[in-house]
């Protein structure tokens, strides 16, 4: 879970009701993540091939994603600013996945045509550069986790609390 300012579940609920956080949005924004990681699952595979991270001793996707990017969510103020530097640490991250010389195709496909920023301006420059870093860091820091991301989903639970849901694949070597 991503928070501002995570609230304790002892503490009264940010939404204004005057109740204690775990008698008041607690199990709303738990019934959401269950329902967005519900809505990935139908929307990628058949629940029958479907193994959680837990039951082949995995970790989540989701605490690796967020903790790969946390130097960059950290600079970060809004949802659409947040969702900006998952989108682009999900894509630095199968883009690190693949092939040493078809990396910097990846990279220009996804920042020209998926991003849609004009090649070789200020900003395209800019994005190309975290990407980098992020491949890099993916490369340094986590090379035995090979698992691609194949969909996400990321929810606002209360004003200033967010929770990314991943869907990867897993490679049998």
């Amino acid at each position: 879970m991503l928070a501002t300012n995570k609230l304790g579940r002892n503490s009264i609920c940010a939404c204004g009701s005057g109740i204690k956080y775990k008698k008041c949005c607690l199990a709303k924004g738990q019934a959401v993540i269950a329902s967005s990681m519900e809505k990935l699952k139908k929307r990628n595979f058949d629940e029958s091939i479907y193994i959680s991270p837990e039951e082949i001793g995995a970790r989540k996707m989701s605490e690796i994603i967020l903790e790969y990017a946390h130097e960059f969510l950290a600079l970060t103020n809004t949802r659409s600013e947040k969702e900006n530097v998952i989108e682009l640490a999900i894509a630095a991250w199968n883009i690190a996945l693949a092939d040493e010389e078809k990396r910097f195709n990846l990279i220009d496909n996804f920042v020209s045509d998926v991003l849609r920023i004009n090649k070789n301006s200020d900003h395209w420059k800019k994005t190309v550069s975290v990407i980098l870093i992020l491949i890099n860091k993916k490369l340094q820091k986590y090379p035995l986790v090979d698992r691609p991301i194949l969909d996400y989903d990321f929810i606002k639970l209360n004003h200033d609390e967010y929770h990314l849901n991943i869907v990867s694949g897993i490679t049998c070597s």
